[in-house]
């Protein structure tokens, strides 16, 4: 996956686990950072739409409140919400416009 081979040495990134014998159809390509607000803006001035699938970990949503858990039940579901970013993905995506997305990421590096 291109994203994956060219964010792999983006220290600020984690980029989903893809198994070797394994083929993933990505909907949607999600990283996690631990700066997400700063990168997701960095790519809206430059004009690249991202998203945040699943801002809110299933045990939280209202159908469960009666369950009545505590973020610390479940720490890395909660952890991760505050983290992860979908970038664009789509099958025509051309390698330039992946390359752009990838070059936005890399200029929103901390040191």
């Amino acid at each position: 996956m291109k994203y994956n081979d060219l964010l792999s040495d983006c220290n600020h990134i984690e980029c989903p686990i893809i198994h070797n014998q394994v083929r993933h159809v990505f909907h949607p390509y999600v990283i996690r950072t631990k700066n997400r607000d700063f990168v997701q803006n960095k790519l809206k001035e430059k004009g690249v739409s991202t998203g945040i699938h699943y801002p809110t970990p299933l045990p939280f949503l209202k159908a469960y409140e009666y369950l009545r858990h505590q973020t610390s039940d479940f720490p890395i579901s909660y952890n991760y919400s505050k983290k992860i970013l979908s970038l664009p993905i789509y099958p025509e995506m051309s390698d330039e416009s992946i390359n752009y997305v990838v070059d936005i990421i890399k200029s929103c590096e901390f040191s």
